[in-house]
């Protein structure tokens, strides 16, 4: 009688949410784009409250996007991030920290509510940025995204 979690409703979202509860800023960095591309990709723009510390400038640049998702309807099906790379610089503490990662994402097609596409988004190519991140409530949380030249 235990449930694993493989449901069409919880899995990724499950799997994602344990993955950004990590103490180590590595893996919860994982978790947490896992996550943002949930939020995007399905509709469900309130993981994006799981990501970002509020009040954060990572909080307000992903609260422009789903401000128009949620008032259009639409998703970004179809899309996800991918992060290599990912290496600590020095000077964490318990309560920041900074990650650099190597970023990129997939095309997307965004989708309104009845399924029919309404517009396109092409794959990103891969950029250095480097991730503030701060803890909230015991867990980490994207606070800023830099851009590493």
């Amino acid at each position: 009688m235990t449930n694993s979690g493989g449901g069409n409703s919880g899995g990724p979202v499950a799997a994602a949410r344990q993955q950004a509860r990590a103490s180590d800023p590595l893996q919860a960095v994982q978790g947490l784009a896992a996550l943002r591309d949930l939020a995007f990709s399905t509709g469900d723009l309130g993981l994006l409250d799981e990501v970002n510390a509020e009040g954060s400038p990572a909080a307000a640049a992903d609260g422009r996007t789903s401000e128009r998702l949620r008032s259009s309807g639409h998703v970004l099906a179809g899309f996800s991030s991918t992060l290599a790379e990912l290496r600590m610089e020095d000077g964490a503490t318990a309560s920041r920290a900074l990650v650099q990662v190597r970023s990129s994402s997939s095309a997307y097609e965004e989708k309104d509510a009845g399924g029919s596409v309404v517009g396109a988004g092409p794959a990103t190519t891969s950029r250095q940025l480097r991730l503030v991140l701060v803890a909230v409530d015991g867990t980490w949380r994207i606070s800023e995204i830099l851009p590493r030249d």
